[in-house]
């Protein structure tokens, strides 16, 4: 019995060290547009799944105020790096790198960022 219960708990808490899922489906994001009327807002929502150049990635909505469409853009989560795709270049860039450390140099677009 002992035996089976250090199995259980080492099972469950493998699920935990899991990479976490980065823009679940449903997963919204609000931001106040500047300059513009004081009630205007910006929502991203995660609606669905695509491909894009063999790569898995996340569909997110981007409207006015939660109801005037402004565009899909493309995201994909690479270890731990978030990357978007850029429609001018058809290349996915850097957003998010979660694993980056001081000094490390991060490509963005065609210029170099370095993290301080």
């Amino acid at each position: 019995m002992k035996q089976l219960f250090v199995a259980i708990f080492l099972v469950a808490s493998l699920g935990s060290f899991a990479q976490k899922e980065f823009a679940p489906i449903g997963a919204k994001w609000h931001y106040t547009e500047p300059y513009l009327k004081e009630s205007n807002f910006i929502l991203m929502e995660s609606v669905g799944d695509t491909t894009i150049n063999g790569l898995n990635c996340r569909i997110l909505k981007i409207s006015r105020n939660g109801s005037e469409f402004i565009s899909n853009e493309y995201i994909a989560q690479l270890g731990n790096a978030i990357r978007y795709y850029n429609h001018n270049t058809n290349e996915f860039h850097t957003l998010y790198d979660f694993s980056a450390r001081i000094g490390d140099t991060i490509q963005v677009h065609s210029q170099s960022t370095k993290t301080t």
